[in-house]
């Protein structure tokens, strides 16, 4: 028996056996900033003419606005706040 399988058996083990958490890989980074104020982008919308990086801040504000013109959007802001989940909510 590993030590593993040894750990998942105990009732507190399952709690210390090491699992593999994906990492999530992002395409904007701080470098890449808002069209509209110069803060960090964490959406990139693309166009037909090209694309604009918004903050959080003008996503929200422009979304409506752009969002019939707009091909397709990045979405990282869950760099702000991390995934949310709908038991946060509750």
């Amino acid at each position: 028996m590993s030590r593993e399988e040894a750990m998942k058996n105990h009732p507190a083990g399952s709690a210390l056996v090491e699992e593999e958490v994906e990492e999530t890989t992002y395409l904007l980074d701080m470098r890449d900033r808002c069209d509209t104020c110069g803060s960090q982008a964490y959406f990139r919308c693309f166009f037909d003419g090209g694309t604009l990086d918004f903050c959080n801040h003008h996503f929200t504000k422009y979304e409506n606005t752009i969002k019939d013109v707009m091909l397709d959007y990045i979405d990282e802001s869950e760099k702000l706040h991390g995934p949310r989940k709908v038991e946060d909510h509750a």
